[in-house]
């Protein structure tokens, strides 16, 4: 499976938080599974780096990533 046929196979969704800004993530449920694995990026932040493993997991687990929320930064 190449990057296109990921976003396409496990789409991001978004949560509006209660101050209005949106949580963008990705998650895939397994029905079967008792545990879920997060998995958190690094460097730039972008959670479609992830797209081998969440297929890896995905066999065992649930799953969930998001991007590196830069909208909800708080600069001072």
């Amino acid at each position: 499976m190449n990057i296109v046929g990921f976003c396409k196979k496990y789409p991001t969704d978004t949560l509006t938080l209660s101050s209005g800004k949106s949580f963008t993530y990705r998650y895939y449920k397994n029905s079967q599974a008792k545990v879920t694995v997060v998995l958190l990026t690094g460097g730039i932040g972008l959670s479609d780096l992830f797209y081998l493993y969440i297929e890896r997991f995905k066999k065992d687990f649930s799953v969930i990533t998001f991007d590196y929320q830069i909208c909800l930064a708080d600069f001072v």
